[in-house]
């Protein structure tokens, strides 16, 4: 019995001491499994660190700020493979995610052999996205008609074009402005090695400089840098090397990104048509009929927001040079606009001419016609000013048909290239008309869209309409691209 006893005992005790094991195993494979997955280099996001013997040789970086505010990153980036074994078929670009933020429009492009013509079709290239807290990872293909990159190319080149919306702060400054924004300053990828990059940081305007006071230098291969040019209207680094991004080291401030600062120094002595005068839509209504007897009457109503600094109280002057006194629009080259105005009355009454009221002029790079609309009175940082016009076009312009079916080829506004905060779009089509389909999708990752149908009756009539509504919030000027809609007569609604 004793012994019968003691086997259990032992029996026990081993079953104990195995599952301890078994146990102590399963937590080690658990915690491997919890350790960070790195992507391969082909994935989304930071790809693997590996060693590929290859380096971008050159970049030369150009960034612009536009008149309208907006910032323009362009890079030409020359990738060159040192051996036979290193293949590339998917390349990996970050920006600083504190840029990146504002960023709404990117394209990339890439070529073998040369960067000549670059930005065609056939080489532009469409991206994948990992948003990390320090840097945005954009990852897309450079292999060309299934031929990866490889070291029998004299150089692989890929350009880089990112435009940035509200990145800029204002505040004033004396009688003028004062912008803050953050700026990439070396370029940067994952794995690879810079060898060479020049950047170069302008103004689209005539009449703006960088503080150097004001902005914080390095030494950089004994030279100090950024160098001011042209009295600051140009800073410049050059020779700048950079080893491959490493996330547990992070970006190195001043070096990576900086703070700029700059001023709009207006001259009162000269017609200022030059300085940064940033503005967006706070609000923007369009109104589309359609008429069965071939007609499209369009109504359009905005409110501009200047964003630019305030007027300041301590100033002895107005800063006139940063006031909004008009905006150009863009509409159809064979619209005619019938009217003009604002809450008081008809605007531009002297801008005529025999066919058009007011006087337009052709665009005929983009085959529309400038509608030049001048405000009653300036409008100064904060301040709002509301406008409408109307035109009218033959539906031939615009609209397609293939015996019933009819295809509306429009765009959500007829110009815009700030941002519009509440965007609201109505396209009403005759009695009787049921639609099919429509194209349009949001190319922003800030707008939010919202797409409904309403039937409306006009009062007195027994005849019923179809109304096809957007409402989009944090419209991008990317947003505003060709789509169609696609309607017929006679048919029950679909599905």
């Amino acid at each position: 019995m004793r012994i019968k006893r003691f086997l259990i005992i032992v029996f026990v005790l081993l079953l104990i001491s195995l599952g301890t094991l078994y146990t102590g195993e399963m937590l080690e494979k658990e915690e491997d499994m919890g350790s960070p997955i790195r992507t391969q280099s082909n994935g989304i996001g930071h790809p693997e660190e590996r060693d590929l013997n290859a380096s971008i040789t050159d970049v030369s970086r150009n960034i612009t700020i536009k008149m309208t505010s907006q910032i323009l990153l362009e890079d030409m980036i020359t990738l060159k493979i040192h051996d036979n074994l290193s293949n590339i078929g998917v390349f990996n670009y970050s920006i600083p995610t504190a840029f990146n933020k504002y960023v709404e429009k990117v394209e990339f492009y890439s070529q073998f052999n040369s960067e000549e013509e670059i930005e065609t079709n056939s080489n532009f290239r469409s991206f994948s996205v990992y948003y990390g807290v320090q840097v945005t990872t954009y990852s897309f293909s450079i292999s060309q008609n299934g031929t990866l990159a490889n070291d029998s190319l004299s150089a692989i080149y890929i350009f880089a074009r990112l435009v940035a919306v509200g990145a800029i702060k204002y505040e004033p400054f004396f009688d003028d402005q004062l912008g803050k924004f953050l700026s990439p300053i070396r370029p940067i990828f994952p794995n690879l090695q810079v060898v060479n990059s020049v950047v170069g940081i302008t103004f689209e305007s005539g009449l703006d400089s960088f503080q150097e006071e004001n902005i914080t230098k390095i030494e950089y291969n004994d030279i100090e840098y950024p160098q001011f040019i042209d009295q600051g209207k140009i800073l410049q680094w050059a020779n700048l090397t950079r080893d491959a991004y490493n996330p547990l080291i992070g970006l190195e401030e001043n070096y990576d990104f900086a703070e700029l600062i700059f001023t709009s120094k207006t001259d009162f002595l000269v017609q200022v048509t030059t300085v940064i005068v940033p503005y967006i839509y706070s609000e923007a209504t369009r109104n589309v009929r359609i008429n069965p007897w071939g007609e499209v009457y369009v109504k359009e109503a905005i409110t501009v927001l200047h964003k630019g600094a305030p007027l300041s109280k301590d100033a002895d002057t107005i800063r006139r040079g940063h006031a909004i006194g008009g905006v150009n629009v863009l509409v159809y080259g064979a619209a005619q606009v019938t009217d003009i105005y604002d809450d008081q009355g008809s605007l531009n009454p002297s801008l005529r001419d025999d066919d058009f009221y007011p006087r337009t002029k052709l665009d005929p790079t983009a085959y529309k016609r400038i509608l030049e609309i001048r405000f009653r009175t300036s409008i100064y940082g904060g301040q709002t000013y509301s406008f409408s016009f109307e035109y009218r076009i033959n539906s031939s312009a615009v609209i397609t048909v293939d015996n019933n079916d009819y295809t509306l080829n429009t765009t959500l506004f007829s110009d815009y290239n700030t941002t519009v905060s509440d965007l609201d779009v109505y396209f009403e089509f005759p009695a009787g008309a049921t639609i099919q389909k429509q194209t349009f999708h949001s190319n922003s990752r800030n707008s939010v869209v919202s797409i409904d149908t309403n039937v409306k009756r006009k009062t007195l009539s027994f005849f019923r309409s179809i109304e096809l509504h957007y409402s989009i919030i944090n419209a991008s000027f990317m947003d505003n691209n060709q789509f169609q809609i696609l309607y017929s007569y006679g048919l029950g609604p679909v599905g």
